[in-house]
């Protein structure tokens, strides 16, 4: 079973309880987690959807081309990920604590997608989009790849 999430009501709540969430249409602000401390305050909810995490920004902050983004939505398309959520990721600059987000799309399927397909994907907008980091979903379960644990 993946992690569940903890649903947030509002922002500051969330940010008060991690330095890092997402806020996803249809579904509000979110956090991954199996933080057992966590499911004492909120109530966890459970997804099983293959999915991944399309920045709209590189890791200076400049905008990426429409073109890019068009294609990793074109991508994620074709790999089966059909559905697609506006969202926010949020996180906090450890040197000063201030809350940054992004627009980022969610593109998801609510069955299982081809997982070395998945992979390769988030390696391609990790390096084409010029990431320090992409989130993606595995039957429910976030995954992290960064430059850290995948070499350019």
């Amino acid at each position: 079973m993946p992690a569940p999430r903890i649903l947030f009501p509002t922002l500051v709540i969330a940010h008060q309880h991690t330095p890092y969430f997402i806020e996803e249409e249809g579904l509000g602000l979110w956090l991954s987690t199996d933080d057992p401390t966590l499911f004492l305050q909120f109530k966890p909810v459970y997804f099983t959807r293959d999915g991944i995490h399309l920045p709209s920004v590189d890791k200076h902050g400049r905008p990426l081309a429409d073109a890019l983004r068009q294609e990793f939505i074109t991508r994620a398309h074709d790999l089966g990920l059909v559905y697609t959520h506006p969202g926010r990721g949020y996180w906090t600059l450890s040197e000063t604590g201030q809350l940054q987000d992004e627009e980022v799309i969610i593109a998801f399927s609510e069955s299982p997608v081809d997982r070395e397909g998945l992979a390769s994907l988030a390696r391609f907008v990790l390096e084409a989009g010029n990431q320090d980091a992409v989130a993606y979903e595995v039957e429910g379960e976030v995954r992290h790849l960064s430059g850290e644990n995948y070499p350019s």
